[in-house]
């Protein structure tokens, strides 16, 4: 009987055999993926990492991945319920219980986070986590905590119905509502980067124009939500394309 073989991918893993290839359809990654008897998975943080780096077009190959599923994307949640009740085993494996389970686990983490584990003293910043849930009460809809809140908005805005609260369990962004307010153009934004990808649409589903805006001061005219972008995408006034506003700041 053949043993089933797994494969965790991360984040530069992906991106670098991305990268090399002998062509579009003949890249190291998808080699990787013909290995037999292998089952792959990912973090589903290493989709906000690969859509924030945006090397090459491994963005568009995971989500295609994920979608068909050759690869399977887990949560910290399913994680540690797949310890607890496949290895464990407990008597009673209720939604109630493992609710109850998993707000323990978040009272810990929220009162030790970020304390020295020898019990001496703190360099006295305080970390502030964001978590994305679809309501501050129901923790085990948690997709993951952020430091970084623009990383906790690019997770929101991927997953429907999903919001961001502090660690008062306070709303600082809704996707939904981000969405309708209106945006006044055109307005000018400055790039500080030389390699920012233009492309032919509102979001990273959209192929690149193969050109990069260049370190400068630019005019949006038009303002689209977008998958890859929390702040949504900009068309250049110079009709290039669309740019991540996430990634520029405004002046």
């Amino acid at each position: 009987m053949t043993k089933e073989k797994y494969a965790l991918l991360d984040t530069d893993f992906i991106s670098k055999t991305h990268l090399i290839r002998k062509d579009d359809q003949n890249k190291m990654i998808d080699r990787v993926m013909e290995l037999p008897e292998y089952r792959f998975y990912c973090h589903e943080q290493i989709r906000t990492e690969l859509t924030r780096h945006d090397i090459g077009d491994s963005p568009e190959w995971l989500e295609t991945k994920i979608s068909d599923g050759s690869v399977h994307c887990i949560s910290d949640e399913k994680i540690i319920d797949a310890v607890l009740l496949w290895y464990e085993k407990p008597a009673d494996q209720s939604e109630t219980v493992q609710a109850k389970r998993a707000g323990y686990g978040q009272g810990y983490y929220d009162k030790y986070a970020g304390k020295p584990a020898d019990g001496g003293e703190s360099s006295g910043e305080v970390i502030r986590w964001y978590r994305v849930r679809k309501s501050w009460a129901d923790s085990k809809t948690q997709k993951g905590a952020y430091k970084i809140l623009e990383n906790a908005k690019e997770c929101a805005g991927q997953n429907q119905g999903y919001k961001v609260f502090d660690a008062d369990g306070k709303v600082v962004y809704d996707p939904k509502k981000a969405a309708e307010t209106t945006v006044k153009v055109p307005f000018m934004v400055r790039v500080s980067v030389p390699d920012l990808n233009i492309r032919t649409g509102p979001g990273v589903d959209h192929p690149r124009t193969g050109m990069f805006t260049g370190i400068g001061t630019f005019t949006i005219v038009e303002v689209k939500k977008g998958k890859g972008s929390s702040e949504g995408w900009g068309r250049l006034k110079s009709g290039a394309g669309w740019i991540a506003l996430s990634l520029v700041k405004r002046v």
